[in-house]
Protein backbone atom coordinates (compact mmCIF):
# COMPACT_ATOMS: atom_id res chain seq x y z
CA UNK A 1 0.00 0.00 0.00
CA UNK A 2 2.82 2.42 0.71
CA UNK A 3 4.09 2.03 -2.84
CA UNK A 4 0.83 3.41 -4.28
CA UNK A 5 1.21 6.65 -2.35
CA UNK A 6 4.82 7.06 -3.48
CA UNK A 7 3.92 6.58 -7.15
CA UNK A 8 1.30 9.33 -7.06
CA UNK A 9 2.34 12.54 -8.78
CA UNK A 10 2.35 15.50 -6.37
CA UNK A 11 1.36 17.82 -9.21
CA UNK A 12 -1.78 15.77 -9.74
CA UNK A 13 -2.70 16.35 -6.10
CA UNK A 14 -2.26 20.09 -6.61
CA UNK A 15 -4.42 20.02 -9.75
CA UNK A 16 -7.21 18.17 -7.95
CA UNK A 17 -7.09 20.59 -5.04
CA UNK A 18 -7.20 23.61 -7.34
CA UNK A 19 -10.15 22.15 -9.24
CA UNK A 20 -11.99 21.63 -5.95
CA UNK A 21 -11.33 25.23 -4.93
CA UNK A 22 -12.50 26.48 -8.32
CA UNK A 23 -15.69 24.43 -8.11
CA UNK A 24 -16.47 25.97 -4.72
CA UNK A 25 -15.68 29.53 -5.82
CA UNK A 26 -17.73 29.25 -9.01
CA UNK A 27 -20.59 27.77 -7.02
CA UNK A 28 -20.43 30.73 -4.61
CA UNK A 29 -20.78 33.03 -7.63
CA UNK A 30 -24.09 31.29 -8.47
CA UNK A 31 -22.79 29.73 -11.67
CA UNK A 32 -24.89 26.69 -12.63
CA UNK A 33 -23.33 23.30 -11.98
CA UNK A 34 -23.60 22.41 -15.68
CA UNK A 35 -21.47 25.42 -16.59
CA UNK A 36 -18.95 24.64 -13.84
CA UNK A 37 -18.54 21.12 -15.23
CA UNK A 38 -18.06 22.46 -18.76
CA UNK A 39 -15.58 25.18 -17.77
CA UNK A 40 -13.43 22.82 -15.72
CA UNK A 41 -13.86 19.87 -18.13
CA UNK A 42 -15.28 17.69 -15.38
CA UNK A 43 -18.08 15.16 -15.33
CA UNK A 44 -21.36 16.74 -14.19
CA UNK A 45 -21.91 13.87 -11.76
CA UNK A 46 -18.53 14.55 -10.14
CA UNK A 47 -19.41 18.22 -9.68
CA UNK A 48 -22.83 17.36 -8.26
CA UNK A 49 -21.36 14.78 -5.88
CA UNK A 50 -18.72 17.26 -4.69
CA UNK A 51 -21.30 20.00 -4.04
CA UNK A 52 -23.87 17.69 -2.47
CA UNK A 53 -24.98 19.08 0.87
CA UNK A 54 -23.53 22.55 0.35
CA UNK A 55 -26.14 25.25 0.65
CA UNK A 56 -26.13 28.38 -1.50
CA UNK A 57 -25.98 31.74 0.25
CA UNK A 58 -28.59 34.22 -0.87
Amino acid sequence: MAKNKQNRDPLEDVRETLKSILVLELFKLNIPQVDIAKKLRMDLNAVNAFLKGIKKDK
